[in-house]
C-alpha cells in the first residue's frame, strides 16, 4: 500500500471534486477574519482545528458556511484559491475542476463578479506559473428553493467564458433532485454542462432522479448506488462517471472506516504503473486474454515498487525476471503468478459470488485482519529506499534518453 501511495503522489493527477470554500484552512480563515474584521466563533487556530470533528454532512456544513463569512473581497477569493493551488503544485495535480457556491456569498451582499473574478485570476496565474489547467463549476445550494437559483444562473450567463458547468450540492437529505428540474433544463439550454451531488447521504433514488430528471452527465459521490444493483448496472452501461471521495465519506461519517475488503475488476489491458494497483486489492477478477505489460526498462527506468509488490505474491526471482525483461503476459499467466484470482467472461456473476462469500464472515474481524496485514507487510523504510533509488535513476542519461525516445516514438539509443 505504501508503494501505491508514493506512486500516486508522484504521478500527474487531475482533481475533479473540490469545493473551493471547503479548502479554506484554519490559518487562512483566522487571517481573513482579522483582515476583514469579521467575527467567527473561534478564538484561535487551534479552536478551529478542534471543531473539525464532524458527525455528519450537516455538522460539516455548519463550519463550512461560518468559514465562508470571512470571504469578502476579490483578494480574499484569490487568496483562498491560490492557497489551494499551491497544494496542487505540491501534490502534482496538473488539472483541477473546482466547485464554488455563489449563493453562500451573494446572500451576504457579495457581488457575483467579486467571487468569480478572484477565483478565476488565481486559476489563470497557476496556469501561467505552474502549468496547472482548470475548469470552474458553479453549484446551486439544494437546501434553498429553486426560484432564487434562477437569479444566480442569470449572473453566470455573464461569465460563460469562465464557468463550464453547473452542479448541485449542500445538504442532501430532504432535498431531492426534482426540486431543481426546471433550473437544470434552463442551464442545459444555455449550454452549461451539468453534474450533481447525489447518493452521498441520500438514497439511490436521488441518483436515478439526477440522471433522469436533471439529465446530468456525472454524479458526484454516488456511493449509495451500491444499495441498488440495477443502478450500478445502469451507471456502468451508460458510462456515467462518479467522483468519489473516500476520505470525505469517512470524515463525515458516511462510512465508519476504510479497512474493508477491496475487490478489483479488470476489463482492459494493464501497462506499467497500472500494475501497482493490483497490490492494493484483496481480490482481483479479470477478463480473459487481457495484456499485462511492464515497460520501464525499455525507458531507462526500473519498476522498483512493482518488483517489491510482485515479490509479495510470487517468488522474488520471478518478480525480478519479469521486471528485468520488461515482460508482457496475458491473463492466464497473471493468474499463475498470483497477480489475479479469477479469470472469467461473467464478471457480474463472480462479483455476486465474492460478495456472498464475504458477507458470511464477521465484518469487524475481516476489517481488523486487513488492517493488521497492511501493517505487517508494508515497510516504510523499504519504500523510502525504493523511492530514493528511483529518484537517482531518473537523473541518469539512460532514463532521459528512454523517455525522449518514447515521446518521439523511436527505439532508444543506449550508451
Amino acid at each position: 500500500m505504501k508503494e501505491v501511495i508514493e506512486f500516486i503522489k508522484n504521478t500527474p493527477k487531475a482533481e475533479l471534486h473540490l469545493h473551493i470554500e471547503g479548502s479554506l484552512e484554519p490559518e487562512l480563515m483566522f487571517k481573513l477574519s482579522k483582515r476583514n474584521k469579521v467575527k467567527i466563533p473561534f478564538k484561535s487556530i487551534d479552536e478551529i482545528k478542534a471543531a473539525y470533528n464532524f458527525t455528519n454532512l450537516d455538522s460539516f456544513l455548519k463550519i463550512y458556511y461560518e468559514g465562508s463569512n470571512v470571504l469578502i473581497s476579490e483578494e480574499d477569493f484569490f487568496d483562498l484559491t491560490w492557497d489551494y493551488l499551491l497544494k496542487c503544485r505540491q501534490d502534482n495535480i496538473v488539472h483541477t475542476e473546482i466547485f464554488f457556491d455563489p449563493q453562500s456569498h451573494t446572500s451576504r451582499g457579495i457581488a457575483f463578479e467579486t467571487i468569480i473574478n478572484g477565483i478565476y485570476k488565481a486559476l489563470k496565474k497557476a496556469e501561467s506559473e505552474f502549468a496547472i489547467t482548470s475548469k470552474i463549476i458553479m453549484c446551486f445550494l439544494r437546501h434553498l428553493d429553486e426560484e432564487p437559483c434562477f437569479e444566480v444562473l442569470n449572473e453566470a450567463l455573464k461569465h460563460k467564458d469562465k464557468i463550464i458547468g453547473v452542479g448541485l450540492d449542500s445538504s442532501e437529505k430532504g432535498n431531492p433532485p426534482q426540486k431543481f428540474k426546471k433550473l437544470f433544463e434552463n442551464a442545459i439550454k444555455e449550454g452549461f454542462l451539468t453534474v450533481a451531488h447525489a447518493g452521498e447521504e441520500g438514497p439511490p433514488e436521488y441518483i436515478w432522479d439526477s440522471l433522469n430528471l436533471l439529465k446530468v452527465k456525472r454524479i458526484d459521490h454516488g456511493v449509495q448506488c451500491l444499495k441498488d444493483d440495477d443502478l450500478v448496472k445502469s451507471l456502468k452501461e451508460k458510462k456515467i462517471p462518479l467522483t468519489v471521495c473516500p476520505l470525505s465519506n469517512v470524515k463525515l461519517c458516511v462510512f465508519n472506516k476504510l479497512e474493508k475488503p477491496k475487490l478489483a475488476v479488470i476489463e482492459g489491458n494493464v501497462y506499467g504503473g497500472g500494475l501497482l494497483f493490483l497490490s492494493c486489492s484483496d481480490f482481483i477478477i479479470a477478463k480473459k486474454d487481457l495484456i499485462f505489460s511492464l515497460t520501464e526498462t525499455k525507458r531507462g527506468l526500473f519498476p522498483y515498487q512493482i518488483m517489491h509488490s510482485f515479490s509479495m505474491v510470487m517468488p522474488p526471482k520471478i518478480a525480478l525476471k519479469l521486471c528485468v525483461h520488461a515482460s508482457t503476459f496475458k491473463s492466464e499467466e497473471a493468474k499463475e503468478y498470483n497477480l489475479i484470482d479469477i479469470i472469467t467472461d461473467d464478471i457480474e456473476l463472480q462479483i455476486r459470488e465474492w460478495k456472498s462469500s464475504i458477507k458470511k464472515g464477521s465484518p469487524n474481524a475481516i476489517n481488523s485482519g486487513i488492517k493488521v496485514f497492511n501493517k505487517l507487510y508494508h515497510n516504510n523504510d523499504t519504500i523510502a529506499y525504493l523511492n530514493k533509488e528511483l529518484d537517482l535513476l531518473k537523473e541518469s542519461d539512460d532514463a532521459k534518453e528512454g523517455i525522449k525516445a518514447f515521446i518521439e516514438k523511436r527505439d532508444p539509443k543506449w550508451k
